[in-house]
């Protein structure tokens, strides 16, 4: 179920790793998750499913792994992976800690907000 969101850093400390194992839908195809990028930050290697949104946010074996939709054995082979090879699992949780810092920290985000509007702005300006 849902817990508070304030309460998401307890988890996380608690965590050897973050899943994403949604099931294959139009959404999943075109965008990334957002909470793999939470996990990330949290410097946890993430284990998600093969959708296009989150084959653009892994790379795989260096920040998460990625396993078959649907396919539970090969899903639990990668946490089986993640339980077997701490050292390694910490890698990629430094990894993916450095990657969403330089893909998606909030001053990126304001940064890529503020392009999109003054873009559209201008746009609009010159149809005037």
């Amino acid at each position: 179920g849902w817990i508070e969101h304030n309460k998401i850093p307890f988890y996380h400390q608690r965590s050897c790793a973050g899943l994403i194992a949604d099931k294959y839908c139009d959404a999943t195809e075109i965008a990334l998750v957002v909470r793999g990028v939470e996990y990330m930050a949290s410097g946890l290697p993430v284990i998600a499913s093969d959708h296009a949104g989150n084959r653009e946010l892994l790379d795989k074996n260096v920040n998460g792994l990625l396993f078959k939709s649907g396919d539970y054995e090969s899903l639990a082979e990668k946490m089986e992976w993640i339980i077997n090879n701490p050292s390694h699992a910490r890698e990629m949780g430094r990894n993916g800690r450095e990657f969403a810092e330089e893909k998606y920290s909030w001053k990126k985000n304001a940064d890529r907000i503020v392009e999109i509007c003054e873009s559209i702005y201008l746009k609009y300006e010159g149809k005037s």
